[in-house]
């Protein structure tokens, strides 16, 4: 699993930098200063996404994340990570990568990782519980059933917080709980 972190990383610093002509306004929208009264010294800082910085845009996302996709369904799960672990390295912000890249890690049986990767998206978006129901089949993988079962639990209270879209997961939960506790 390593090569396939220092594969995604060689890709990213290998890749080129596309330069475009910014206008002011864009270049004081897009990049906040770390400066501030108290320490005038500091350089500017970019924090815009990766992918933005090195010129790529939204189509190139998504080209890389159709690819991905293309890559899963095809069972190249390998291939498929390093495609969403690019796009996780260029955007950490993007819930989808981070999906992709915790969906090829638990078909892989990298458990811990992919832990990993779906909590992260519940950094993202705290109100899908459906990365919380993933991790709960992960712990349980890694016979850890006291935080599949916390990780069940919290899944039901996320639910519960939107019916309508999530009450099909949250019965689901609710069932695999009372045979988790049998």
């Amino acid at each position: 699993m390593h090569y396939l972190l220092h594969q995604s990383l060689y890709l990213l610093k290998t890749m080129p930098t596309i330069t475009a002509k910014k206008t002011h306004s864009q270049t004081s929208s897009n990049i906040t200063s770390s400066r501030d009264s108290l320490n005038p010294t500091l350089p500017a800082i970019d924090i815009r996404p990766i992918y933005i910085q090195r010129g790529l845009t939204k189509k190139n996302m998504r080209d890389i994340y159709l690819m991905g996709l293309r890559l899963y369904e095809a069972q190249k799960f390998n291939e498929a990570f390093l495609c969403f672990h690019l796009m996780t390295l260029l955007d950490w912000g993007d819930k989808k990568a981070w999906l992709g890249s915790a969906a090829c890690l638990e078909v892989l049986k990298e458990y811990p990782m992919a832990i990993l990767c779906y909590m992260t998206t519940v950094l993202i978006d705290s109100n899908d519980p459906m990365p919380l129901l993933r991790c709960f089949h992960c712990y349980l993988q890694n016979h850890d059933q006291k935080n599949a079962l916390a990780l069940l639990e919290n899944a039901i209270k996320v639910a519960d917080k939107n019916p309508d879209l999530y009450s099909a997961l949250k019965e689901e939960a609710i069932k695999l709980k009372e045979l988790l506790l049998r």
